[in-house]
């Protein structure tokens, strides 16, 4: 009888493990340039949900020009890759299953032809989404129509490489610990 008991304890225990694991997916491709295929680092690349066109996440591609979206929920995706001087271009309309693995293989970004007829200069300096800086990455929570009424920890979800667990914890490409800065000054955010 306690054997019986034990046994059926142990199964209900590994059963409620499998059902309790990630189903989260990961989307991945890289970018060239269409013209000399010369690779393309620092482009900006944003996941976008193919119905509803609401931003997931956006990554920056590594000096090989690869990206990597992780824990990506099922559903249907679109990916847009952009850089300066080069035109945007969308990835095909794709499906993510739980726990699959998905490539958008190379996009290949055209370079822009701009001619100058005049040159105006403004005081308006309107800032990129993402700079990055030698010691920190910034993100610029204005320069995205997509940020207005969401909260900061909402923001970071989107940000590149930085990964908000369902209880609120912040890590950076994996490592724990990382600090937040809101204007320059530290922000001590928490799951709460």
């Amino acid at each position: 009888m306690t054997k019986t008991f034990l046994l059926l304890f142990i199964s209900v225990l590994f059963s409620s493990f499998l059902f309790a694991q990630d189903k989260s997916g990961t989307i991945s491709g890289s970018v060239t340039d269409e013209g000399n295929q010369k690779i393309i680092d620092a482009a900006t690349i944003t996941l976008w949900t193919a119905d509803d066109t609401v931003l997931v996440k956006t990554e920056l591609t590594d000096k090989q020009g690869n990206f990597v979206f992780q824990n990506i929920a099922e559903g249907k995706y679109v990916v847009k890759a952009t850089s300066i001087g080069h035109l945007e271009i969308l990835s095909k309309k794709m499906e993510l299953k739980a726990g699959e693995n998905k490539s958008v293989g190379i996009l290949k970004l055209k370079e822009e032809a701009k001619v100058l007829q005049a040159v105006t200069i403004a005081n308006v300096v309107k800032r990129p989404l993402i700079e990055r800086k030698i010691d920190r990455t910034v993100l610029n929570v204005d320069a995205s129509v997509t940020n207005a009424g969401t909260t900061a920890l909402e923001v970071l979800e989107k940000a590149p490489g930085v990964t908000v667990d369902k209880d609120g914890n912040i890590s950076l490409k994996g490592k724990q610990g990382v600090t937040i800065m809101i204007d320059d000054k530290p922000a001590y955010l928490s799951g709460q």
